[in-house]
This record gives structure tokens, C-alpha cells and sequence, in this order.
């Protein structure tokens, strides 16, 4: 038996689940290749680090290079022929799911005329209960909190604005692991989402109405400034007013996180709106509206 482990926890808890198997990880050259292997050396030192697939080249967007699982289960057949993949009941992926594991097995099986078994102990399991069930027979909380899954390319192993960390923010919150979650747009997006499985659905809704509840910061704010007051220093002239930098800080990190920031400016000539539009531009001031 083989499994891959990629230092996330689904991977982490199988490990255990499985009884601590051999496990190997693929080095794909991505960005955020280097915080997984510390992670996968740290939590399972014994995993052997494999560095013949670079698909850095091949990454689509945040996170997805097509084919990726597939790659995975051609090279980890070099080490075993039960092959082992953390897939998930609520996972929704097109290359990880019980369905396309079977076909996989038989294409392998016949390319080398034995019997391969892609498989994952997991099929019948969303995040939630497999967390449920690490906490109940293993119980170190800690190590399951090291485990990595966040694509920032930010040296941390949970950003909490990325989507991948939204995914193990929730499961942990409803087993009662609480810690925050910082991207308001996107939690509302998950919110709002249409789930094929409705477990995943109740799951993911459940963490962020209590999260909303304890921390009412949290939802989405509009938020209303008086520019010429408060985010300009005084001063008779448009070009030269000095920014107030500590505001704008506070400003645009607010709207990275989803809240809605508008302006408002006095009535203005067209001359002097396209004036205060520039100033802005040069002061690097992220908003929503500006209002008259």
C-alpha cells in the first residue's frame, strides 16, 4: 500500500485512519510546493519526496493543473499496486472521485497485465466527519492544525482568504476547532452557493451563520468616508493633499476582505471630479463608489 500525502489533512487523517502506511509526495514545482514538503517532513518524516513531475508550467489560476490525480497514480504505482488517494463524498472533483478511481484501476491493471487498485478509504466520508473521527481516536489537535492545503504563495500554512483554506475553515469550526476566516466575498459566494451534495451545503452553511453569529464583523460592512475629511490631509488644493496613509491601510485591506468601501465626496465640477479620481489613483486607494 501507498498513500500520497501532500500535508493536507485529508491525506494527514487517512494516515492514521489506515494505520500509518507508506506515503510518498509529489514535488510539482509549484508555489506553494516548499511550505507542503516542511509540512509532509515535519507531520510524516518518513514520506519519500519524489521530484520527477514539475507541472508548474501547467497550473491554471490558483490551484488547478488538469490531469494532476492521474499523474499521481501512474508514478505512485512504481511503489505499490494499491494505491491510495484521500478522495472525499464531498469532494467534486472530476479526477477524484470513487467512479473515475475504477476506471483508472482498470486501465493501469491492463497497461501492466496485474491487478492496480486506486482507491480511497473515504468514499462514504465528508471533511467534517473525518475530522470528527481524528478527534475522537487520535486527538492531537495540534499536528491536524499544521497540516497545509492553502495556495497563498505567503509562507503560512493557512491564510484564511483563499478558497482551500474556506474548505478546512468550516469542517474544523463545526467540530468545534474555532479560528477565524477573513475573506467576507468569499465566504458570502460559499454561502449563497449551490451545493450538489446537500450535507456539504448544511456543513459549510452551518460554520459561517455561527462564525456571522460570534463575529458580526465578519459579514460583509458598507462602509461610508468622507474623503476631503478624513482621508485627506487639509489642504487648499486637490493634487497636493497629503494621503492619510494609516487610513488607506485600513481602508483597502477592508476591501480585500469583501467590505464595500464608498466616498463621498461635495459637489464637484467635472474637472475637479477627474482631479480627485486621479488622486486617487496615485495614492493607490482601492473603493467600491464614489458619491456625490
Amino acid at each position: 500500500m501507498i498513500l500520497l500525502f501532500s500535508g493536507g489533512m485529508d491525506s494527514y487523517i487517512a494516515w492514521h485512519y489506515l494505520g500509518k502506511p507508506a506515503t510518498v509526495y509529489f514535488d510539482l514545482g509549484t508555489p506553494y510546493a516548499q511550505k507542503e514538503i516542511k509540512v509532509v517532513k515535519e507531520l510524516v518524516p518518513d514520506t519519500i519526496i519524489e521530484d520527477c513531475l514539475s507541472l508548474k508550467s501547467r497550473q491554471i489560476g490558483e490551484y488547478f493543473i488538469p490531469y494532476r490525480n492521474l499523474y499521481f497514480a501512474m508514478l505512485a504505482n512504481k511503489y505499490s499496486d494499491d494505491i491510495i488517494m484521500a478522495g472525499l463524498k464531498d469532494d467534486g472533483i472530476e479526477d477524484k472521485n470513487e467512479a473515475i478511481f475504477a476506471e483508472w484501476s482498470v486501465l493501469l491493471s491492463k497497461m501492466i497485465n496485474r491487478p492496480v487498485n486506486i482507491r480511497s478509504p473515504f468514499w462514504q466520508m465528508t471533511k467534517e466527519d473525518i475530522i470528527g473521527w481524528y478527534i475522537k481516536k487520535v486527538g492531537d489537535i495540534d499536528s491536524l492544525k499544521k497540516t497545509v492545503s492553502c495556495y497563498s504563495e505567503a509562507d503560512t500554512n493557512y491564510c484564511g482568504k483563499c478558497r482551500s483554506c474556506l474548505k478546512k475553515w468550516a469542517p474544523f469550526w463545526n467540530n468545534g476547532i474555532k479560528f477565524q476566516y477573513y475573506n467576507k466575498s468569499l465566504m458570502l459566494m460559499y454561502y449563497t452557493k449551490d451545493y450538489p451534495l446537500k450535507e456539504k451545503a448544511l456543513s459549510m452553511r452551518k460554520a459561517i451563520e455561527e462564525h456571522w453569529a460570534e463575529y458580526p464583523e465578519s459579514k460583509i460592512q458598507n462602509i461610508c468616508i468622507d474623503l476631503e475629511k478624513t482621508l485627506m490631509e487639509p489642504g487648499p488644493y486637490i493634487p497636493e493633499r497629503i494621503p492619510n496613509k494609516s487610513l488607506i491601510e485600513s481602508l483597502n485591506e477592508r476591501w480585500k476582505n469583501g467590505d464595500n468601501i464608498y466616498l463621498y465626496v461635495s459637489r464637484k465640477t467635472k474637472e475637479e471630479y477627474i482631479e480627485i479620481k486621479r488622486w486617487l489613483f496615485d495614492h493607490n486607494v482601492e473603493y467600491d463608489k464614489l458619491i456625490t
